[in-house]
């Protein structure tokens, strides 16, 4: 008997749910077409450099997470053009144990924040040897004619009587160097 009462209870349930249902191919009124436009690709579009872009995710991730000893080991020493940021006076940059005393005031909150936001992509870059480019540190780290360089510049600034004041910059170089033929952080103009 429950079995009966059962069975009267699914056909009335799956009799009540049943709907007209219409083939796949035919159209219906509640759906409207919509067509997107792919984007246009500009024609000086340029491959991703896949050995930057690893480069920057570890340097980012570095940078953020503050990990100095992580950061530093993602550095062409000695760092050059640090000329004003060296405690020995050394006219040749940051060698290791200098950069361990400067790292936090080279990489101070300004540029960490400036780091978290910028992708691989957003990072400017230029090819030794076009025009305006830095000879003396190309030549200085033994890059060549071709050689692609990343950089990205971060200024400091404060308000003062009603102005807006640049305290300090720091531009940051990266280049492919050595035989490994990696990036690093190899340049930093720092002014103040």
């Amino acid at each position: 008997m429950r079995l009966l009462i059962l069975s009267l209870f699914s056909l009335v349930v799956f009799s009540a749910c049943k709907e007209e249902r219409k083939p796949v191919n035919e159209s219906s009124d509640k759906v409207n077409e919509v067509v997107v436009e792919a984007p246009e690709i500009p024609e000086n579009i340029e491959a991703l450099d896949g050995a930057w872009n690893s480069y920057w995710q570890q340097f980012k991730e570095g940078v953020v997470k503050e990990s100095k000893v992580y950061v530093m080991t993602l550095i062409h020493y000695p760092v050059y053009g640090t000329d004003g940021l060296s405690t020995k006076g050394n006219k040749d940059g940051l060698d290791e144990e200098e950069m361990k005393i400067m790292y936090y005031r080279l990489f101070d909150d300004n540029v960490r924040q400036k780091v978290a936001v910028l992708k691989a992509t957003d990072v400017d870059s230029y090819q030794v040897g076009d025009k305006g480019t830095n000879e003396a540190m190309a030549q200085k780290l033994g890059l060549e004619k071709g050689s692609k360089v990343y950089y990205f510049t971060v200024g400091n600034t404060t308000a003062k009587d009603g102005k807006i004041v640049l305290d300090s910059s720091a531009k940051f170089y990266f280049g492919k160097l050595g035989s490994e033929g990696g990036y690093k952080l190899s340049w930093v103009e720092y002014s103040n």
